[in-house]
């Protein structure tokens, strides 16, 4: 890679593919005042509110299947994976995984909502980044500065943090990417992932 720092997924916003039929006044308004930095996902799962692996894995595929055509005709086409198991945040199985993979053709994906972030390649050919959950400026700005003390200096480190809309704005967004230093980029979900997959060595495109 041509620089190696640590790089902060922002600028996107979660959203329901299926606002396409429900609220499409909404979505195109979301849609129409966006900017080169904003980039809209689906979530939490895809289309609709789904726990992957709460799903009987003999359907979960074809249920992607019949709901891509929403992420495409949205442009939503990374998701924001919540997987939730009696209440706990669990890891995507592997064949839920790979459903992901052939049905929505997934760059990567970013899963639930922790105390901790990461990249972790799932089946070798899947990234999925864990999100770190934020509820202030402050909190986002320890939590680079600890990846950053952590860093090797070389090799690219990758987080993705997940801001909760209670408590932060969009101002609180600029405020954060603005107080950051020349050793971090902010980029789209799309690009996040884009780099992600040039890092581990994987196709452009999955």
């Amino acid at each position: 890679m041509g620089r190696s720092e640590p790089r902060q997924s922002a600028d996107q916003l979660d959203v329901e593919p299926a606002a396409a039929r429900r609220a499409p006044a909404i979505l195109n308004y979301y849609q129409s005042t966006a900017t080169a930095n904003d980039l809209l996902i689906a979530g939490p799962s895809g289309a609709g509110y789904f726990y992957p692996d709460a799903w009987p894995e003999s359907s979960f595929a074809a249920f992607l299947k019949r709901t891509y055509p929403y992420l495409k005709k949205t442009g939503m086409t990374i998701p924001y994976v919540l997987n939730r198991i009696a209440e706990q945040n669990v890891p995507l199985s592997e064949a839920k995984a790979d459903a992901y993979i052939n049905e929505y053709n997934v760059p990567g994906l970013f899963l639930s909502w922790e105390g901790r972030y990461g990249v972790e390649l799932v089946n070798g050919k899947l990234p999925v980044s864990t999100i770190q959950g934020i509820s202030t400026v402050q909190d986002g700005q320890n939590i680079l500065a600890q990846a950053k003390a952590n860093w090797d200096g070389q090799s690219p480190l990758f987080v993705s943090l997940g801001l909760l809309a209670w408590s932060m704005t969009p101002t609180d967004v600029a405020a954060l990417a603005e107080s950051l230093g020349d050793e971090y980029e902010v980029v789209r979900a799309d690009q996040y992932f884009s780099l992600i997959r040039q890092a581990y060595g994987l196709p452009a495109k999955p």
